[in-house]
């Protein structure tokens, strides 16, 4: 984990629900690459891997976090999501 507050394991694109992703957006310690997402996305589907890759090759520099948009829809509003996937 980047610090005692992070719940995001090192070089993992994590799926955090609503509650632990504001606590990561809050968290300004390190760099966090947010993907909104949903289930029913192909695109957002297809980028996974992607994510999953950059995860393991920024590990310790950069947090990747995922949120599904669908069981998070205050924070998507917030954020202004328009399109899926968002990063």
């Amino acid at each position: 984990r980047f610090c005692a507050r992070s719940v995001v394991p090192l070089g993992t694109a994590a799926n955090l629900g609503e509650e632990e992703a504001r606590r990561e957006l809050a968290d300004g310690s390190t760099p966090l690459l947010l993907d909104v997402y949903a289930k029913w996305c192909g695109p957002c589907q297809v980028m996974a891997p992607a994510l999953a890759q950059v995860a393991a090759e920024l590990r310790g520099r950069v947090r990747v976090v995922k949120v599904d948009s669908d069981a998070a829809t205050a924070l998507a509003s917030e954020l202004r999501v328009q399109a899926l996937p968002t990063l």
